[in-house]
């Protein structure tokens, strides 16, 4: 989109938001003020945490055995999972800001493991040559940081962050529109509360109006933030990947952007460079570590199994009476589970053909990029007039419901898989296209033997991002409601959201207990295999 459409965009939004707002119109800047503060601080907290941790987790492997199924697990635990400690401790703690803060954490919990996976992704990337030769020169501590480790993650970086950001957008109504239990929501101003106000109200049109000002500050971050930070992606690539040739974009966004970077670099080089560098060596961050995957099941997997399970049976035990009995818990895992498998074949079917037609295609990345931001950033809540009346209705019965729910699930999980499976297949070398090309290869053996083995280490991440994505929109997918009728699809979000809704914290951590089994048996299964292999596709 260009920069002329986005301003024709919001100067119509502008006016239709008037004509139907009045007078309220006015306040929705101030709205947009709120809700962008709160996920700036959230993105700013992700992207400190996401690099930190994961450069250090991928240079340790004790640490990457231990700390990276961890976050498989807490990518997972969705958003309601973490309503006791946002309402419980930290809204009653801090009287004043409490709330406020409270809301940033819950965006920070669906923003920051988008970033986290990908920079482990990208360092774990690094070409073994590129290794072998900063440890041949002795790079170590900040020069090691500055010129090998964060180039290296620069892309995977910026595309996690579009997922991230809209992973933020996604739940921003659940972070702006808190409730728990029977009591009062603690409704903060903001764009993602108006438009949870209107559609629980049923008002369509102000909901619409909602997600127009969403789309607009969608649009506004993908055309001066993410595509030009995008563009420049190439230059740090370990190899000639670009499928056509293009200009480097810049704006006075990017361009402050790079100053303060380089102002930063500059700084810590001249006067911490020696604390910095302590800290680096110190952590184990060299490239003599080799980053690979351990074995399969050990004592301590075994051991964290057992002390979920021990917790799980604790509390279902000493906590009283509960809204479920583990038969229930049992039989509604399963039903969840294998709707996320279902969404995740159609997702991953689906995001497989487009990121292979477009990715190679930058204009035509260019024109749907924006459009994609825009449709994985709409919170599930929105589309609840339409799914009630198109879905739901239309086909009726148990079916419709069953529909209904895997739809609003693929709306938790295709983006994950889109974003880095299109930037997977922007960063295929380019001597390996035109080799397909000269063995005059069909499109079915060139998908076979050059994308998908290509592709494949980061289809590997993107899958456990669009599983916890699966999980965490398993609570807006299996509970519905719009107006005064309420929808269910039997499975652990549903659970989750009657225990949320009930203020029964019991309820809550046996459901996130039961997904916290569930994850760690697919990670020291299904993942470590997976990462495993995808070792062996490494360009």
């Amino acid at each position: 989109m260009k920069t002329s459409e986005f301003l024709l965009f919001v100067a119509l939004l502008a006016i239709a938001a008037a004509y139907v707002l009045g007078a309220d119109a006015l306040s929705m800047p101030y709205l947009m003020l709120r809700t962008f503060i709160r996920m700036l601080g959230a993105y700013i907290l992700s992207l400190i945490f996401s690099v930190s941790l994961g450069l250090f987790i991928v240079h340790n492997r004790k640490a990457f055995g231990l700390i990276f199924p961890v976050l498989d697990i807490l990518q997972s635990v969705p958003i309601l999972g973490y309503l006791p400690l946002a309402v419980l401790f930290i809204i009653q703690a801090i009287p004043i800001l409490g709330s406020e803060v409270a809301s940033i954490l819950l965006i920070f919990t669906s923003m920051t493991w988008a970033v986290v996976f990908n920079v482990i992704e990208g360092a774990r990337s690094i070409p073994g040559d590129l290794r072998d030769a900063a440890r041949l020169v002795h790079m170590k501590g900040a020069s090691y940081l500055f010129d090998v480790l964060l180039p290296a993650v620069y892309a995977p970086v910026v595309s996690g962050s579009i997922t991230g950001w809209g992973g933020g957008w996604y739940f921003l109504v659940a972070g702006e529109y808190v409730t728990f239990g029977k009591g009062n929501p603690y409704i903060l101003p903001g764009v993602g509360s108006f438009i949870a106000e209107s559609a629980y109200s049923g008002d369509m049109i102000h909901s619409l109006i909602g997600m127009g000002i969403l789309a607009s500050m969608v649009l506004f971050m993908n055309i001066f933030v993410w595509g030009p930070l995008l563009s420049r992606a190439n230059r740090f690539s370990y190899s000639q990947t670009s499928g056509e040739s293009q200009s480097i974009r810049s704006n006075l966004i990017t361009r402050a952007l790079q100053t303060l970077y380089t102002a930063g670099k500059t700084f810590i080089l001249r006067y911490l460079d020696g604390a910095i560098s302590w800290l680096i060596i110190s952590l184990g961050v060299n490239p003599s570590v080799s980053m690979e995957e351990t074995k399969k099941f050990n004592a301590g997997d075994f051991a964290i199994i057992f002390l979920v399970a021990a917790a799980f049976m604790v509390i279902y035990l000493f906590s009283g009476k509960t809204h479920s009995d583990i038969g229930t818990i049992a039989l509604y895992s399963f039903f969840t589970l294998a709707r996320i498998f279902i969404g995740y074949i159609i997702a991953l079917s689906v995001a497989i053909v487009i990121a292979i037609y477009i990715g190679r295609n930058q204009r035509l990345t260019d024109a749907l990029m924006p459009l994609f931001d825009v449709a994985q950033s709409v919170p599930a809540i929105a589309v609840f007039p339409i799914i009630v009346v198109f879905v739901i209705h239309e086909i009726g019965g148990d079916s419709g419901i069953q529909l209904a729910s895997l739809l609003l699930l693929l709306t938790g999980m295709v983006w994950y898989l889109l974003f880095n499976l299109i930037r997977a297949v922007q960063t295929i070398p380019n001597d390996l296209i035109d080799a397909s090309k000269l063995l005059r290869m069909g499109i079915v053996d060139k998908v076979q033997h050059v994308f998908l083995p290509a592709i494949f280490p980061t289809l590997i991440v993107a899958s456990m991002q669009a599983f916890g994505g699966g999980w965490n929109a398993s609570i807006v997918s299996e509970y519905i409601t719009y107006r005064s009728e309420v929808f269910h699809a039997d499975g652990l979000g549903y659970l989750l959201d009657v225990a949320a809704g009930n203020g029964d914290v019991a309820g809550i951590l046996l459901s996130v207990l039961a997904m916290i089994a569930i994850i760690i048996i697919l990670n020291k299964t299904i993942w470590r295999t997976a990462l495993k292999r995808a070792e062996l596709y490494k360009i």
